[in-house]
């Protein structure tokens, strides 16, 4: 009986591993889209950012935003 009750131990210390890698896996992705997405935004025409819909506030209210969204949705998928 001591055996199964080890292995039983060992799966949920292995599911806990499992969580933690996909965590920081999902970090890892959401923080490389806001880096693309801000590299994007650098390399606009100057004019766009004269246009209102594209004010500082607007950016950086956009980059967070957005990949809380993916983040939302990484979760959904993975869980």
């Amino acid at each position: 009986m001591l055996p199964s009750v080890e292995r039983l131990g060992q799966h949920f210390q292995l599911a806990g591993m499992d969580q933690g890698c996909l965590s920081v896996a999902g970090a890892r992705l959401t923080n490389r889209l806001r880096i693309k997405a801000f590299a994007c935004m650098l390399r606009q025409e100057v004019g766009w950012f004269d246009e209102a819909e594209n004010n500082v506030g607007s950016l950086c209210s956009r980059l967070s935003t957005d990949a809380l969204e993916i983040q939302k949705v990484r979760m959904q998928i993975w869980s």
